[in-house]
């Protein structure tokens, strides 16, 4: 996806910067896949790119599959309703700073809330929440789908490179 589609879609934008659940998808050098979970999210539509913190500490392989394969793939979807969207693209790792750390605490706090909402008891969740050793894994959006249940799911958004 050019740079300039993701800036254009305002209510992407708007829809990432909410409490949704993220999860982080890579796959190892044989081409397994491998999942791990986001705690918080930086969009930055004017460069194409979606920051997303994760612990290096939870999730080694995921961050060994970022680092190995120089690629990822985010779902975003939030639990209200499950509206749904994955972001694929090249990425690049680098260790979280204070800043970061400070999202990922509001991150998590956003989201349990949410969830607590929707009746879920926080410590069915609390375990997804881990800010230890936060990472940020860089992601340069190639390609948009929505991928929430129904007849669109699985369809491109946008325009692509």
């Amino acid at each position: 996806m050019e740079h300039k589609d993701i800036a254009v879609d305002a209510s992407l934008v708007r829809f990432l910067q909410r409490p949704v659940m993220i999860l982080v998808g890579t796959v190892d050098p044989a081409a397994r896949p491998e999942i791990g979970r986001g705690v918080g999210s930086i969009v930055r539509p004017e460069a194409g790119q979606i920051d997303l913190l994760v612990s290096r500490w939870q999730w080694p392989a995921t961050i060994a599959n970022v680092e190995s394969a120089g690629r990822a793939a985010a779902t975003f979807s939030r639990p209200a309703d499950y509206e749904t969207y994955q972001i694929k693209g090249r990425a690049c790792l680098r260790v979280a700073g204070a800043a970061e750390a400070e999202l990922a605490h509001a991150y998590c706090r956003d989201t349990l809330a949410a969830l607590m909402e929707l009746g879920i008891a926080p410590e069915l969740v609390a375990h997804w929440h881990s800010v230890r050793d936060l990472a940020v894994v860089s992601l340069s959006v190639d390609e948009v789908f929505s991928q929430t249940p129904g007849p669109l799911a699985g369809q491109r958004i946008g325009g692509g490179a």
